[in-house]
């Protein structure tokens, strides 16, 4: 098929480029070969295009809060305007916003432990949640969280036994052992803590603790994602021909 060709011939000319030249020369050769074969593969954030992000034109900063806040905590919290109506939606709130603050944590100073997955997660649930009423020690109630809801809900599709989902004035409470989340205020918060973490990297000196958390984020992030780009293109694998995303980490644009 003429199609298949031409894509077999594209990767056999990358596999080349990966023998005679520099690592960064391939990185940038396989998103220009991403760029003309699937165009639709060029929105990586909302109203953010792939050319913005490398022209300078959005920041790293723009495309992280995008990505989670229209892509991510709008939905949430629309989901949760109905389940202040509908109790069916909590799960849904709870499987989204939970998702938040892995990511949150990780462009965070971390305070505790090794920068693990659960540690990170520990460290954006501590950031948003400082204290909780009937609870003596909030990191222990994030990995506590982290367990019993995060795993919960990405392995089996459920909250683990120790969590109770109710309508309160508090977004996570504490009582005799058991975890009482309202699936409401629990994103609403989130929203908050987000949105001043944000404004914070905004504000930050390329020098400040939080900055500089950021910016190695998004290198490792980028790094481990073109790395296996790399690996899949030089394999020969195809891509679906439409996408209308792309989670793509893109390269930091010019300075």
């Amino acid at each position: 098929h003429p199609i298949q060709e031409n894509r077999c011939g594209d990767v056999a000319e990358l596999v080349s480029d990966s023998l005679t030249n520099s690592w960064v020369l391939l990185r940038s050769r396989i998103r220009a070969w991403i760029r003309v074969k699937s165009a639709l593969m060029n929105i990586v954030g909302p109203g953010i295009t792939l050319e913005d992000y490398e022209s300078g034109r959005a920041k790293p900063i723009d495309l992280f809060e995008g990505q989670i806040k229209k892509w991510i905590l709008d939905i949430a919290q629309s989901l949760a305007r109905e389940h202040e109506r509908q109790d069916d939606a909590g799960i849904a709130v709870l499987l989204l916003s939970s998702a938040v603050l892995e990511p949150l944590g990780g462009v965070l100073p971390l305070e505790k432990g090794r920068k693990s997955s659960e540690a990170k997660f520990c460290n954006g649930f501590v950031r948003v949640f400082g204290s909780i009423p009937g609870a003596k020690n909030v990191w222990q109630v994030a990995e506590r969280v982290c367990e019993l809801l995060r795993h919960g809900l990405f392995h089996e599709a459920f909250i683990k036994a120790g969590i109770v989902l109710t309508h309160q004035g508090v977004p996570i409470r504490e009582e005799n052992g058991i975890l009482y989340l309202d699936a409401s205020r629990f994103v609403e918060r989130i929203g908050v803590a987000f949105d001043e973490v944000c404004t914070e990297i905004r504000q930050a000196e390329p020098a400040d603790p939080v900055r500089r958390a950021f910016d190695a984020y998004c290198n490792q992030r980028e790094t481990e994602q073109a790395k296996k780009l790399e690996s899949i293109v030089v394999a020969g694998a195809e891509y679906p021909p439409v996408l209308s995303t792309s989670t793509l980490a893109p390269i930091n644009p010019k300075k």
